[in-house]
């Protein structure tokens, strides 16, 4: 799949893979796709951390699984798209030159990229102990920043082009 081979070539060059995202154009309807997938993937990568406190509370696994799935598909989204409106405003007393569609597809961008961090520590979060689950949280949280910012910093302040 093109969107799999997309995410793994972030790792190796964010700034490369957000480049070529930017130049194919930035449609709403697919960064909104990207959003609504990493809500989606997120409400999967909690499953069995909702399992495990099903089994230890009084409360059952269907009613924490709704709650959480407003919150990961509905709730996150719109946060997503709150926080690159206000990140992109910020940007824009530095002389940015993204647009808004450009700083929200970076957002999300960053978002989807960090899926599989995502999706590991939901596991690692229902079996392993809380450091393990508190450094995996940290390294997931480095991840997304590293993407976040290098996207940032190809959209807002792109590299001068040089002469032809």
């Amino acid at each position: 799949m093109n969107l799999v081979r997309d995410i793994l070539s972030a790792y190796k060059s964010p700034r490369k893979a957000i480049r070529k995202q930017l130049d194919a154009g930035v449609r709403e309807e697919q960064s909104l796709f990207y959003v609504m997938l990493f809500g989606l993937l997120n409400f999967v990568s909690q499953l069995p951390n909702l399992a495990k406190q099903a089994e230890m509370t009084k409360h059952t696994l269907a009613s924490l699984s709704a709650a959480q799935f407003v919150s990961s598909v509905f709730m996150m989204p719109l946060m997503l798209y709150v926080i690159a409106a206000v990140a992109h405003v910020f940007m824009r007393a530095f002389n940015s030159k993204a647009t808004y569609g450009e700083a929200r597809r970076v957002l999300f961008w960053a978002a989807l990229v960090t899926v599989p961090f995502t999706l590991v520590l939901g596991i690692v979060a229902a079996f392993a102990s809380t450091k393990v689950t508190l450094a995996f949280s940290a390294l997931t949280l480095l991840v997304f920043c590293w993407q976040w910012a290098s996207g940032l910093a190809e959209s807002e302040f792109p590299p001068a082009k040089g002469p032809t």
